[in-house]
């Protein structure tokens, strides 16, 4: 039987998705060869087909005012468009298939780490606490002393990036907003704990006005200072983060301490 060309393909039959279960794909630019874009699931189709229709590719790439706006799905259909322009088709890649959900989630984490200058904005799934690192990173990170916590403690453990640091300036402006929380339970903690790749990197401590919210939506950022001496940063700062408050898959980078047993309330 004569293999199709990619170009004539443009979904999975019945027969084949029964047997590909979850995947995880990547598009090639045939002009370079580069992997442009990595992703999972039963869509590896869909983004040719939104690239051609040009009501969805206006609605992608415009913004109010008529310019191009560097999203995830703008820069993947730009390039989309870029090819077919060229007179070439995008080449599809199955890298792995008959996963489960979780383990596709695993597997596309790792290749958008692993492929530099992907239109996928996102990090992959946990990319944050178990993505790419360089061996100096994983000993430190596991080398570390972990935090005990206790049944006085009332925190707010705040995930951070390198890149909200960077688009921030600092740790205070990439953990202080904004995010979705429950003020009246926020309010009460003692020390907000910044933490980065599982390591505490900032301890701060919310001015009188608490937690405010952010225009009109449901987000929320604080104004406060950074404790930078004395017994909590002894105890907290450049440590590591336990397994319990770092579960995998949480998606609220949020999480809180000592802050919703029954005493606490």
């Amino acid at each position: 039987m004569a293999q199709a060309n990619q170009a004539e393909i443009s979904n999975f039959d019945s027969k084949v998705r029964e047997k590909l279960r979850s995947y995880v794909y990547r598009l090639i630019d045939p002009r370079n060869g580069q992997t442009f874009y990595v992703g999972k699931g039963d869509c590896i189709f869909q983004h040719i087909k939104a690239a051609r229709d040009r009501k969805v590719l206006q609605k992608f790439t415009q913004n109010k005012d008529g310019d191009f706006e560097e999203t995830e799905a703008n820069l993947k259909i730009k390039t989309i468009r870029d090819i077919h322009d060229a007179g070439l088709e995008v080449l599809h890649v199955i890298l792995r298939h008959g996963l489960t959900e979780d383990e596709a989630l695993v597997v596309e984490a790792a290749l958008i780490d692993a492929y530099p200058g992907l239109a996928n904005i996102q990090n992959g799934k946990d990319s944050g606490d178990y993505g790419c690192r360089n061996v100096t990173e994983i000993i430190h990170l596991y080398s570390a002393k972990e935090v005990k916590f206790t049944n006085s403690d009332k925190l707010l453990l705040i995930k951070i990036t390198d890149e909200s640091i960077e688009i921030g300036g600092n740790i205070y402006e990439a953990v202080r907003k904004s995010w979705v929380l429950k003020p009246e339970r926020a309010n009460r903690t003692q020390y907000v704990l910044a933490v980065k790749e599982g390591i505490v990197v900032g301890i701060f401590t919310l001015n009188e006005k608490g937690w405010q919210r952010d225009g009109n939506s449901n987000r929320y950022f604080f104004e406060g200072n950074e404790v930078q001496s004395g017994a909590v940063v002894k105890r907290f700062k450049n440590c590591r983060i336990s397994d319990e408050y770092r579960k995998k898959g949480a998606a609220n980078p949020v999480r809180y301490v000592g802050l919703f047993t029954k005493d606490n309330k």
